[in-house]
């Protein structure tokens, strides 16, 4: 019996991990964003969704077809009160 079609393979997933818990405004946001970093609301459902510095222009990441986008802040991002830091990992499972 060929073995090796018995055992599963590994899958290569990504996520979206929260690396400074700290709830922050959307201008500390900005501050984090011009320093590289990706931000997410935790509000959005969505836990890949996130927010960052794309060729100098601020993007939003859609997970639909895993791609930036040209952002349309609402005035409820710009008020909300609880952004966070976020990193992008590869996980094997």
């Amino acid at each position: 019996m060929d073995q090796s079609n018995s055992s599963p393979s590994a899958k290569q997933v990504t996520e979206v991990k929260v690396i400074e818990p700290q709830q922050m405004s959307f201008g500390d946001t900005m501050k984090e964003i011009l320093n590289g970093r990706q931000v997410r609301r935790l509000a959005w459902e969505d836990k890949k969704v996130r927010l960052a510095l794309v060729d100098d222009k601020l993007r939003i990441f859609k997970t639909e077809d895993s791609m930036f986008h040209p952002l349309i802040i609402s005035t409820g991002d710009i008020a909300g009160e609880d952004w966070v830091v976020t990193e992008e990992i590869r996980v094997v499972h």
